[in-house]
Order: C-alpha cells, then structure tokens, then sequence
C-alpha cells in the first residue's frame, strides 16, 4: 500500500472512532466503535487498489451515515426532552405534574 494511501486509510479510521464516539447512548456508542474497529481489522491485509478504493468508498459512505445518524439522535433526543418538559409542566394527563391518569397524548 501507498503511504498516501496508508495515510488516507489512517485518517478515515480515525474520523470514524470519533465520529461513533459522539453518540449519546453508551449503547450505539460502543457498538459503532465496535464495528469501526472490527472492519478495519478485518481488510487490514488489503493490497489490491481497486479493492481499496471499493473499501474506502465504503468507508466513506459509512461515516456519512454515521454522522447522520449522530446529528439525528442527538437532535431527537433533545427533542423528547423538551417534550417531556412541557408535558410534565403543562398536561394534566397525569404523565407529570398534571392531575389526570392516562398517558399523554402531547
């Protein structure tokens, strides 16, 4: 391999722990790093160039989903936050500081 090429595939790699580090849930969190890791373990022995290149593009296609999905879940999660703030200070369905029983429906 390369070295520009060594590098581009050290400089993916990267990007993608870090990228997979940044979702909230310990859960996701782990398991993108996980998978991040594994893959690159697994076509460390690649010399084929078109073959990396495939790989490369794959990577580069994972990371965009990655980095989506990131954005997505921080954004939903904010979101179901400041929903339940205004259920639990503005409902009276009883899922907060209402008086009613049933669940919210907000």
């Amino acid at each position: 391999m390369a070295a520009s090429s060594r590098a581009q595939v050290i400089s993916l790699y990267r990007t993608m722990l870090r990228e997979s580090s940044k979702f909230s849930s310990y859960n996701y969190r782990t398991y993108a790093v996980r998978r991040v890791r594994d893959a690159f373990r697994a076509n460390s022995n690649i010399e084929d160039p078109r073959t990396l290149e495939r790989l490369m593009e794959e990577g580069r296609n994972t990371l965009a989903v990655i980095q989506r999905q990131v954005t997505h879940t921080h954004t939903h999660t904010h979101y179901l936050n400041f929903k339940f703030f205004l259920c639990a200070s503005l409902c009276v369905c009883g899922g907060g500081g209402g008086q009613g029983g049933g669940m919210c429906a907000f």
